[in-house]
């Protein structure tokens, strides 16, 4: 476990006034429960739902009023002579249980000083899929994405090149170790726990197991992203080919040599880019800011 930035923002957000639930998206294995449970030790009183149990789900699925279902999720999980402001609520995969979405806005109205994070890893497929949405104007949004370079410098026990990042332009004697230092982060990439076991080995050969084991898991959730037998094996493919191509111009007809259509490839993408396993960046040719994408050129 190490520090990521998005637990300064966590901590922030739980001492403002007037806050709302928070809802943490981001794509499967990047830290966000890892986060929340940081935050949670901070508390006098700790609750964790995962949506995915069905006995969890059960407490949102019976649409008791907002009052008995937190006397339901009290009696499953003691100390609660804990007072309110004091206890943090976080509903893990919210996207399993869409009924546990609509009492985010009773929380916020009703039991304002509790602190309630929700997060999931499927949010955008979800959403756009059943056609659901989170209240408008109840609930705030943060996103977590994978370690930054920054935040790998700090878990590897570089951070003493922290300070040289923000220079401007680097200072001479620093460049050749932050270059060294990027072109291992770009090898071994930012998933928490890739970062951690090259932290406590420091061996680069020991982590194709674990990046391996993080693709088998994308693509056993490709059931979960696709309407049909069709699209399931074209996100299969994309999710497997995607990485091969990463940094180049690319064209959605036969993508990854196969003979897959345009409008296939281009629907999988955006699937996979709101699950925010990638990301599709559109070329510019502007000269000034702000750079506008050119949604008619290939990504």
């Amino acid at each position: 476990m190490f520090e990521r930035a998005v637990g300064k923002t966590l901590e922030r957000w739980a001492g403002e006034s007037g806050r709302k639930p928070l809802v943490l998206r981001g794509a499967r294995q990047v830290g966000k429960t890892v986060a929340v449970r940081m935050l949670g030790e901070k508390f006098g009183r700790y609750i964790e739902l995962n949506l995915e149990r069905s006995e969890d789900a059960d407490h949102f699925r019976r649409r008791l009023s907002l009052s008995d279902l937190w006397q339901s999720i009290s009696l499953r999980h003691g100390d609660a002579e804990v007072p309110l402001n004091r206890t943090l609520l976080f509903i893990d995969e919210i996207q399993a249980c869409p009924e546990a979405i609509g009492y985010l806005r009773f929380f916020f109205e009703q039991m304002g000083s509790l602190r309630v994070i929700a997060a999931g890893s499927l949010l955008e497929v979800v959403l756009s899929e059943k056609r659901l949405s989170f209240p408008v104007g109840r609930v705030t949004f943060e996103f977590m994405r994978p370690l930054t370079f920054r935040e790998y410098l700090v878990a590897t026990g570089e951070e003493g090149l922290t300070a040289a990042v923000d220079g401007i332009p680097v200072v001479a004697f620093a460049h050749e170790q932050l270059l060294s230092s990027f072109h291992r982060y770009t090898l071994i990439g930012g998933m928490p726990e890739v970062v951690s076991r090259y932290a406590s080995t420091g061996d680069v050969s020991t982590l194709a197991r674990i990046h391996d084991d993080l693709m088998v898991g994308y693509l056993d959730d490709v059931a979960r992203y696709a309407r049909n037998d069709t699209m399931k094996a074209v996100i299969r493919h994309c999710i497997e080919h995607a990485p091969l191509e990463a940094g180049q111009r690319i064209s959605f007809e036969g993508f990854g040599r196969s003979r897959y259509r345009s409008r296939e490839v281009g629907d999988a993408m955006r699937t996979l880019e709101r699950a925010m396993l990638l990301t599709l960046v559109r070329p510019t040719t502007s000269t000034s800011v702000p750079l506008k994408p050119d949604h008619r050129k290939r990504p």
